[in-house]
């Protein structure tokens, strides 16, 4: 069952932490600074009752919402006064997706499923969606993602369940034999490519004016912008991971939410290795894992060297069962 909080939920979602700050702020600065108008009051007054029925409202369908697991299949609630139900085989599943919020050891599980659905978009275009069920503040969610992996992968009854959650032995044989991580060669070099003739010009600019002082400036504002560009790229990089174990392949990643996504190697139904123009350059390449019931790609393993022999790694753990 979910465990839904007042901080939770703003962990949960960024922008609305970033709303509740900005508005608290206006707020604040209203009370020092300036007389409050009437009509202010009047609008403030309504955003809090209005928030706080949305609350309320939120507070009562996840006490509503729960995730149970029985023998073949997975049965899942959610809402108050409109309802959902789902009922899923687990062959049906096709992988798992977890979210955990940052400073948080919360999260959300996310379960998809064979089959795809077709979204109308602007101007009569369509896209393609997975099928799919989540169920938010999952407490311990870096545990509940190792046992439900294990629950799918054994099929354990009552009894079994009860043993490993207290002993924990799904985790022994989620204990990783293989991890990975993607170059940033081929991430960097297209910034690279732009950003350092820029450098290059506005430096021999100050370097010709003559002026001690704008060129000192001029380092400052390369440098600054020179980061503020680099760390979007730099960081989700380094934070991602692609690991195998016992019997499943990983994906983890995030700077601030971190996600990870697993795929069962029984669930695999295809996979393929490629080789882009940079991936030929810094001679690494990519792992594409498909499973049943999906047109695209359910992991994708990026710019990783020795891809070679992760894909062969892969290929004869899947195949084997």
């Amino acid at each position: 069952k979910p465990e839904f909080s007042f901080s939770e939920y703003f962990k949960s979602s960024f922008p609305a932490f970033l709303l509740f700050v900005i508005f608290v702020l206006i707020l604040a600065g209203i009370f020092l600074f300036g007389d409050l108008p009437f009509l202010a009051v009047l609008i403030i007054v309504f955003a809090i009752v209005l928030f706080g029925l949305y609350y309320f409202y939120k507070q009562e369908c996840y006490k509503r919402t729960k995730l149970v697991f029985y023998k073949s299949f997975i049965y899942y609630q959610k809402g108050w006064l409109f309802k959902k139900f789902y009922s899923v085989k687990y062959k049906d599943i096709k992988d798992i997706e977890t979210l955990r919020y940052p400073l948080s050891d919360e999260g959300k599980i996310k379960f998809n499923v064979a089959g795809e659905c077709v979204i109308q978009t602007g101007k009569g275009g369509t896209r393609t969606i997975s099928n799919h069920f989540a169920i938010d503040y999952v407490m311990d969610i870096r545990e509940k993602d190792e046992l439900i992996d294990y629950v799918f992968y054994k099929r354990p009854d009552q009894n079994e369940f009860n043993k490993i959650s207290e002993d924990d032995n799904y985790k022994k044989i989620g204990i990783p034999n293989l991890i990975i991580k993607p170059s940033l060669k081929n991430s960097l070099f297209p910034f690279l490519c732009i950003i350092v003739p820029m450098d290059l010009f506005f430096l021999l600019a100050a370097l010709l004016s003559g002026s001690f002082l704008g060129w000192v400036t001029v380092i400052s504002v390369v440098l600054i912008f020179n980061t503020l560009f680099l760390l979007p790229i730099y960081l989700p990089v380094k934070m991602t991971t692609y690991m195998m174990d016992g019997y499943r392949v990983l994906s983890k990643s995030g700077v601030i939410f971190k996600k990870q996504t697993s795929v069962i190697y029984d669930k695999i139904d295809f996979i393929n290795n490629s080789q882009g123009f940079l991936n030929k350059v810094f001679k690494n390449g990519n792992i594409t894992v498909n499973t049943v019931g999906s047109s695209s790609n359910e992991l994708v393993v990026k710019n990783i060297s020795n891809y070679l022999d992760f894909y062969n790694n892969l290929k004869s753990k899947y195949e084997g069962n």
